[in-house]
């Protein structure tokens, strides 16, 4: 806009840059949030000449100025969640197995959740492409400096460039961590869920060897962030985590007990008349390995189970339906961007 207001005196056809009005909001900090005499006072920089707003609510800790979708601007107004613990709606357990291209693979007892992690994956892949660009010029400058001398300030821009992009990236996937993990959670609550198992990824990284770009993949796998972040979401609302043993859960047939390695994403059972994502196998054995855990003895698995939680209903696999999740909020949606359910 700068540059456009200098060539507009001398030419009168330059036109400044076209954004949409919600690509710009106006954000007010604690120490510039004022509340005096029934009023909302935003500091401009000028003490005498704030903007005054009438004000029925406590002080916020945050404020911001934003266009809607709808039309028109509006003023969001933050406050800490002070809510208290809610209260488990039942006695349902639940299975999470934690994957890397699904972050979460959640069954019920009825039907399966697909909750998509490429988000992060692009995320994590970019990053490295723009850090490996930035190493490159980093070194290039490092060798070129004598030593004993200080650095140029375009080594330091470099390095500061470095710094900042990672902090983003770190910024935004725990950001996207937090608001799958509420979704998981309130969902599973709705459901009348209070025990949720989750398989157990602790010593995964010390058997991890399957090439360079896997590796890469794996190694960026942010599964013990997200488990922490279901463990705060959980207490929210109630729920309890259980970690459980997965051990060959995603290899392991749900209604015959056979085990198969998968080949691809999908399961196949030996008998070849089960079809199912492996993600949702790894979630249903989870589950029953809670459960036979629990009873003590007995079996969830085979045609005659043992148990009265049978993790297949009458031979058939459950439901399968996916979730993903977008970088910018979807019209008429929560700020979460959830997409509709797709069915395989």
């Amino acid at each position: 806009m700068d540059s456009a207001r200098t060539r507009k005196k001398h030419d009168s056809n330059v036109r400044f840059p076209h954004r949409l009005k919600r690509h710009f909001k106006v954000t007010f900090k604690s120490s510039a949030i004022r509340l005096k005499d029934g009023q909302l006072l935003l500091s401009t920089g000028d003490k005498k000449r704030p903007v005054a707003l009438r004000w029925a609510f406590d002080l916020p800790i945050s404020v911001e100025i934003g266009w809607k979708e709808t039309g028109g601007y509006e003023l969001r107004a933050m406050y800490t969640d002070s809510r208290g613990v809610q209260v488990p709606l039942g006695e349902k357990v639940a299975g999470i197995d934690i994957g890397e291209l699904r972050i979460a693979a959640v069954y019920d007892g009825e039907q399966v959740d697909l909750h998509s992690g490429r988000l992060i994956r692009a995320r994590n892949h970019y990053a490295n492409k723009h850090q490996a660009k930035l190493d490159e010029q980093i070194s290039h400058k490092k060798n070129l400096r004598k030593s004993g001398s200080r650095s140029s300030k375009c080594l330091r821009r470099l390095q500061r460039a470095r710094r900042l992009l990672r902090a983003k990236i770190k910024r935004q996937n725990k950001d996207q961590l937090r608001k799958q993990a509420r979704m998981v959670v309130s969902t599973l609550h709705e459901r009348r869920v209070q025990t949720v198992a989750v398989g157990d990824l602790s010593n995964i990284r010390d058997s991890i060897d399957y090439g360079k770009k896997a590796n890469q993949k794996l190694h960026l796998w942010a599964f013990g962030q997200f488990l922490a972040e279901l463990r705060s979401q959980a207490t929210k609302f109630g729920l309890v985590i259980k970690i459980v043993d997965e051990s060959f859960t995603s290899q392991t047939c749900p209604w015959t007990g056979a085990r198969k390695k998968p080949k691809g994403r999908t399961f196949v059972s030996p008998c070849g008349q089960h079809h199912m994502d492996r993600d949702g196998v790894g979630a249903v054995n989870i589950r029953a390995k809670y459960l036979e855990s629990v009873a003590g003895k007995g079996t969830a698995y085979g045609r005659t189970p043992t148990l009265p939680w049978t993790p297949v209903m009458a031979g058939m696999a459950p439901v399968t339906c996916g979730k993903r999740y977008r970088v910018l909020p979807v019209q008429g949606r929560d700020s979460q961007g959830v997409e509709g359910s797709t069915r395989p």
